[in-house]
């Protein structure tokens, strides 16, 4: 569906920021990433969305229970936190103990624009050798695009390296992926992404996705990689597709995102 790849400098730490509105699968595309991830650096995660302080909360630290996150809701202290775990990340590359982030920022773009314009954050990560990466994620809905293209045509929030992930999870199951997608690969705002070097790629339906939640729910957090064992609760054939999943399809999509990923 889509082609090419990210080139660029290989060397440095990534902060990969995934963006998009919610319900659209950020954590789900970080946590599969982030499982087939060679971890050449140590790897922190950031979940930065307001709903992981919820109870119910399903979150990129609901299914990562070792991801950082704020402590207190309101926007000071969270825009606080960050700004500690940014300065942390530069101290630990001044150090000579640089580290890799996937960071879930949950579907609230608003807040990560004003630190962006306040701290000049793209900018200055990128001084001190870190790689900023935008992630954008969306659906077959042209809408999703919204966040993209605000934040390109301003510049508010636009690190040299950025990449769009088609959500297939997101298309109904008696619909073509590649029909879904049409109007979203057609739209200016993707045009206009291409041409300044963005990367498209294609994240792939798992439909076990949902028993593998409802097992979370019930069992309490495991590693991704444990559902491609039957023992877990899904048995021999759907473990079978979860690991095909993980081993074979999702491996395409961080070649597709190149350098763009931990």
């Amino acid at each position: 569906m889509a082609k090419g790849s990210v080139e660029g400098p290989a060397s440095g730490p990534v902060l990969a920021c995934f963006l998009g509105r919610q319900r659209i699968g950020k954590s789900v595309t970080a946590w599969a990433l982030k499982a087939i991830s060679p971890e050449t650096l140590p790897v922190q995660v950031w979940d930065f969305d307001p709903a992981a302080l919820q109870e119910d909360g399903r979150t990129l630290s609901w299914l990562l229970p070792s991801a950082m996150k704020p402590t207190k809701p309101d926007d000071q202290s969270r825009i606080e936190w960050l700004r500690e775990r940014t300065d942390e990340m530069i101290g630990a590359v001044l150090d000579g103990k640089p580290f890799n982030v996937f960071c879930d920022f949950g579907g609230i773009e608003e807040m990560l624009k004003r630190f962006s314009g306040k701290f000049e954050f793209v900018t200055a990560l990128e001084e001190f050798g870190i790689r900023v990466v935008a992630i954008h994620v969306v659906g077959p809905e042209v809408a999703d695009l919204r966040f993209l293209h605000q934040v390109e045509s301003t510049g508010a929030f636009k690190p040299k390296l950025a990449a769009l992930v088609l959500n297939e999870g997101m298309v109904h199951e008696d619909q073509d992926p590649e029909a879904a997608f049409s109007g979203v690969l057609s739209s200016p705002v993707v045009s206009e992404f291409r041409k300044r070097g963005g990367v498209i790629g294609t994240m792939p339906v798992l439909f076990q996705m949902p028993k593998i939640v409802k097992l979370r729910e019930e069992k309490g957090p495991a590693p991704l990689r444990d559902f491609t064992i039957a023992a877990t609760g899904l048995g021999h054939l759907e473990s079978r597709l979860v690991r095909i999943w993980l081993d074979e399809k999702v491996p395409k999509l961080r070649e597709r995102l190149g350098v763009c990923i931990p």
